[in-house]
């Protein structure tokens, strides 16, 4: 028989009594010690004698006529009432039955059982094997939740090293599951909201640009005449800023600073980055850098079926598209579609390697931080301007488009 302190209470008052419990096969035995007094006055119950000498009196306010009683005048009294004999303690057992117990889930040191029903008894218990012997005789009660004994089982460092594992495990799940799934999830969302979506992010980002009006519809009008295969309606503007960039946004918008266009030397270059940036677009790249950067939102927005959290998710960081990196896959596929576009217009893909080598080489000597998302992936650049290299090759014929030439020269006029 195992034998455990406890402090128990009888469920009558909230005085709780150091106990001892006594674990047997059928019952528990409570066992502790409680003062009696031996009464004169038989209609005195020990409960009351309880009440009266715990009591603590509160002095009563003096008249002011009224002399107040020096030491001398006050007799030593016994604070044990003249109809009582002197305190006894008495032994007192409580069994309780098995089928009456009930535990109290918790997660600290103390273990708390309640028996009966109201008013309750109940036990406290802060020994670490209490919850063990318990198990151990009563194995098929409900008394001791399993997980909670292995957790006291393992110990402080069982427990600490338990919950680094638990935490590096929901890193990875993070970095490593919740991206790709997000990125799957982009993939349930209609072409038509994805329009709205990007009209939204477009919304957002063009307020702060100041656009180049006469250049947005000269290479609007440039984009008409090039088959990109594509359902999506492409709508380009073009920004005033030195810097040497472009960005798509998701659904058919795409973003050309006039620094770019600038460095550009003939329509054959436009004709590249122009299908590049489709070619995010239709695959759907933008979404998906996105879906992967804000995995956590997106991916319960999605379980969900939170259209407007997803929405407001994404807007909310619309700034993200203008220094966004696409992976290396998807900077090789957006390659491979712009080639096939040039092929299938008759484009010259000289363009292709003229613009890789014009925007390598003004990356590695120019102090601008925020080099273009078409080049982000560098040092890659190299291999894939050796791809172009290479598609050119493979290339039998081409020809000089006049309308775009002519589109082309406008737009360096201005």
């Amino acid at each position: 028989m195992k034998t455990f302190p406890v402090k128990y209470f009888d469920g009558l008052s909230s005085f709780g009594h150091q106990a001892t419990l006594n674990l047997k096969e059928d019952s528990w035995l409570i066992e502790y010690e409680r003062r009696v007094f031996v009464t004169l006055d038989e209609s005195i119950t020990n409960d009351s004698l309880d009440a009266l000498i715990d009591q603590e009196e509160e002095p009563t306010v003096s008249d002011q006529n009224t002399p107040i009683a020096t030491d001398d005048d006050v007799a030593e009294e016994d604070v044990t009432p003249p109809f009582v004999s002197p305190i006894m303690m008495e032994k007192v057992e409580v069994v309780w039955e098995l089928a009456k117990i009930q535990k109290r889930e918790t997660i600290s040191n103390t273990n708390t059982f309640y028996y009966g029903d109201f008013p309750r008894a109940s036990i406290e218990c802060q020994d670490v094997d209490f919850p063990r012997s318990i198990y151990a005789l009563h194995p098929t009660l409900d008394l001791i939740n399993k997980r909670y004994l292995k957790l006291f089982q393992m110990g402080a460092r069982g427990v600490a090293m338990l919950a680094f594992g638990l935490i590096t495990f929901l890193v990875l799940v993070y970095l490593f599951v919740l991206p790709p799934i997000a990125e799957s999830a982009i993939q349930l969302i209609p072409q038509a909201y994805e329009q709205i979506l990007g009209d939204k992010l477009f919304t957002t980002i063009g307020s702060e640009y100041k656009i180049d009006r006469e250049q947005t519809d000269l290479i609007n009008e440039f984009a008409k005449n090039i088959d990109f295969n594509t359902p999506y309606n492409i709508r380009i503007l073009v920004v005033k800023d030195h810097a040497i960039n472009a960005f798509a946004v998701p659904g058919g918008r795409i973003v050309v600073f006039s620094g770019l266009l600038n460095k550009m030397k003939n329509h054959e270059e436009l004709v590249a980055l122009l299908g590049h940036e489709v070619a995010h677009v239709h695959q759907r790249h933008s979404l998906k850098a996105m879906a992967r950067a804000f995995a956590g939102y997106l991916f319960v927005s999605a379980i969900f079926t939170d259209i407007n959290g997803m929405t407001a998710t994404i807007t909310e960081n619309a700034q993200f598209l203008q220094t966004m990196q696409y992976s290396r896959s998807a900077e090789a596929e957006a390659d491979a579609i712009a080639a096939e576009t040039m092929i299938k217009n008759k484009i010259n893909l000289k363009g292709l390697v003229d613009l890789f080598h014009r925007l390598e080489h003004d990356h590695e000597n120019n102090t601008l931080e925020k080099a273009m998302s078409f080049v982000s992936s560098h040092p890659q650049t190299e291999a894939r301007k050796k791809f172009a290299k290479q598609q050119q090759t493979t290339q039998k014929t081409y020809e000089k488009n006049e309308v775009l030439e002519g589109i082309w020269q406008s737009i360096k006029r201005y």
